[in-house]
């Protein structure tokens, strides 16, 4: 592999890593300095018991945050990347099943900071999402091989 297809590839790599810890550290920072507002979605869904909606809603911030910064340092890449892919997996079957039962829900992806009802308009976004961290993992395993 040539110098220039190495630099390029890893330039890349950097800049999907940056673009989604990013996205993930801010969200979950602005629901973490609005969490009333997140927990208010969160019992909306009606998907937990109410004992169940604050403990939830810590794990999903925390992860947020976590594996956001764990992205942004590089921290790895495959396994955070592989954490935040199932996380939004399951953000996706949370939609899926909201959208299933009829509840006209705000999103809460972004906290208050956006308001934005949940549809296939977020889940397409998740995907995305999604298809940015598997890219993360293929590059990453290509990295690992090709270094051995």
């Amino acid at each position: 592999m040539s110098m220039q297809i190495k630099l390029r590839d890893g330039l890349a790599s950097f800049a999907v890593r940056v673009i989604l810890g990013s996205i993930f550290v801010l969200a979950g920072f602005v629901k973490a300095l609005d969490a009333r507002s997140f927990l208010f979605t969160v019992q909306q869904l009606d998907l937990l018991p109410t004992p169940a909606i604050l403990p939830a809603a810590i794990v999903v911030i925390a992860c947020e945050i976590c594996f956001g910064l764990a992205l942004l340092a590089g921290f790895q890449t495959r396994i955070t990347a592989s954490l935040l892919a199932a996380l939004l997996l399951s953000f996706v079957a949370v939609i899926s099943f909201a959208m299933v039962h009829g509840k006209a829900v705000d999103c809460g992806c972004f906290g208050s900071m956006a308001s934005e009802r949940l549809g296939s308009g977020v889940i397409l976004r998740d995907i995305l999402l999604i298809a940015g961290c598997l890219w993360l993992i293929a590059r990453n395993d290509i990295n690992v091989k090709n270094n051995s």
